[in-house]
């Protein structure tokens, strides 16, 4: 959110860590403390320009997955994106290394399953892209970059 706002954006954040929202609120971090989906459900109907969610979905119960593209969509203007981040599971070394020793995680998201997922939910154009290659040369993070459709 900081750097969004260094770049003349309107940007705010949402986190159910009151440790990470007092953190953002001392630096001048617009955030509002709450769980994301009910945020995302609660949230009216103003559209956004785009959501980035990192390292959050691994935090979420599997089941609750579809919804959050689904509801993320839903708050999206058109042309609205949506870039999701987190530990890619097809690497084992990733997954032993970062997912297992946080136990906060719940799953790995698999690059192919999130893609139809963002699919499901009605994006328009859907990426995904490879980041932060370990030793072997192998992408230890997954992105879904998501457009929605433009009228």
């Amino acid at each position: 959110c900081a750097l969004l706002n260094g770049w003349g954006w309107d940007a705010e954040g949402v986190d159910g860590s009151q440790a990470a929202v007092d953190a953002c609120r001392s630096r001048g971090i617009a955030v509002t403390l709450a769980d994301v989906l009910a945020y995302l459900e609660t949230r009216p109907d103003d559209p956004i320009g785009g959501v980035s969610a990192i390292q959050l979905i691994e935090h979420l119960p599997r089941r609750a997955w579809v919804h959050l593209f689904e509801e993320i969509h839903r708050a999206l203007g058109p042309g609205g994106a949506l870039l999701l981040e987190t530990i890619n599971g097809q690497n084992p070394d990733a997954v032993a290394d970062y997912f297992l020793a946080d136990v906060t995680h719940t799953w790995p998201g698999h690059p192919e399953t999130l893609k139809l997922m963002a699919e499901h939910a009605g994006f328009a154009k859907v990426e995904v892209r490879f980041l932060h290659e370990d030793h072997r040369g192998r992408a230890q993070d997954v992105a879904i970059w998501a457009v929605k459709a433009a009228p």
